[in-house]
């Protein structure tokens, strides 16, 4: 490669930016006759962004993953009807991510929330807008794996009555 780039009046760059070519000699610092790796554009130097094809599901799909500790829109409503139920005396505790549960080596499922009913049951509610299946299989390992109840919660939309659905494994 490199005896290529020498035959063709090009040496090889150095450090960094060792994968693209820069001319032996002449024009130095004009910015004339530079060649350019792929993807670079001439005045920055840096790399262009690379522009993903638009997927017709992915307006379904959150954008990305919340902070540890912190709770998205859904989870917020959830969290608000299990204070009302807390006040109600219906639950005597919960947490959300109070617990982890390592279901296999390196494979670790934290549920929502960790509730204690007012009897001292206690159960593991997942809070979701849209199941997948992974999701949805973790759950039901740790169902298998834990003696307590695992509850999957979605919520209902406002045309159908509005509350929440729930599934128990």
């Amino acid at each position: 490669m490199v005896a290529l780039l020498k035959a063709k009046g090009l040496g090889v760059g150095r450090g960094i930016r060792d994968t693209w070519a820069r001319p032996l000699a002449g024009n130095a610092g004009s910015g004339q006759g530079r060649a350019q790796a792929p993807g670079v554009p001439a005045k920055s130097g840096r790399p262009q962004a690379q522009v993903a094809a638009k997927d017709p599901k992915a307006a379904m799909y959150a954008k990305g993953r919340m902070k540890a500790g912190e709770m998205n829109g859904t989870e917020q409503a959830y969290h608000d009807h299990l204070t009302q139920r807390q006040h109600a005396g219906e639950i005597a505790w919960f947490k959300f991510e109070g617990m982890t549960f390592k279901l296999a080596d390196d494979t670790r499922y934290t549920p929502d929330f960790m509730v204690m009913l007012a009897d001292g049951q206690l159960q593991a509610h997942e809070v979701k807008g849209y199941w997948t299946d992974d999701a949805r299989v973790k759950t039901k390992v740790a169902a298998s794996l834990f003696p307590i109840e695992f509850i999957a919660i979605k919520k209902k939309a406002k045309k159908d009555g509005g509350g929440w659905d729930k599934e128990v494994f």
